[in-house]
């Protein structure tokens, strides 16, 4: 049997909280971060908070469209990977890009 959603979201939430606990704690717990609409993006920096915010904003950050580039841009993140498209395949061949330029 498949995970009821509110359940996949909880164990998101907890894997996700966790992640910003270790960057808390100056561990390299993230190397890309992803992310398909403004909306993620706000809650992210709500979720990482105030004392997290610099380490968020130098985390390599993959986005699928122009609108979503300007937004990142505004809440300072430095390196913001623009992916050809929406779809799982352009997020990957963004994240490989990113991978091979490093």
């Amino acid at each position: 049997q498949g995970k009821s959603p509110s359940s996949t979201r909880a164990q998101l939430f907890s894997a996700t909280r966790a992640d910003s606990n270790r960057l808390n704690r100056n561990e390299r717990a993230v190397d890309v971060i992803t992310a398909t609409s403004n909306a993620i993006l706000d809650n992210l920096y709500l979720l990482f908070g105030e004392t997290q915010r610099a380490r968020l904003q130098q985390t390599p950050l993959v986005v699928i469209s122009e609108r979503m580039r300007e937004h990142a841009h505004a809440l300072g993140c430095r390196q913001v990977i623009l992916a050809d498209g929406p779809d799982d395949r352009a997020i990957v061949e963004a994240i490989c890009r990113w991978i091979v330029s490093r």
